[in-house]
């Protein structure tokens, strides 16, 4: 008898991880959105400076935020990041050429046509 068929029984209809505490949030969340008081708030405060960055952090990474206000938060510091860059990339070329041109002797007063 060495064609012999092994039954396994086969699988729950409801996963055991459905009751789980991570799962009751997630539905949690789904069932209740971030009200339109709370997003008002949060642009509030996105009005405020530095206090903005420091809550965009707070609320990118703190596990008990609500996860459209998480993903929001991390789109907005992702933007900011890229921003930021952009910003030091044109200011540092921009510096170059000036310092560079100011280097020439450059004066506007006296002779601004000088070569």
């Amino acid at each position: 008898m060495d064609n012999e068929i092994e039954l396994t029984p086969p699988a729950p209809a409801v996963s055991p991880d459905k009751f789980s505490p991570a799962s009751m949030d997630k539905e949690k969340e789904s069932i209740h959105p971030v009200s339109i008081a709370d997003w008002l708030i949060t642009l509030l405060v996105l009005f405020i400076p530095v206090i903005n960055v420091l809550m965009l952090i707070v609320w990118s990474f703190k596990k008990s935020t609500h996860r459209s206000k998480a993903n929001f938060s991390k789109a907005v510091l992702l933007l900011l990041v890229i921003f930021v860059f952009l910003l030091v990339l044109v200011l540092a070329l921009f510096g170059v050429t000036f310092f560079d041109f100011m280097s020439n002797n450059a004066d506007f007063i006296e002779n601004p046509f000088k070569p």
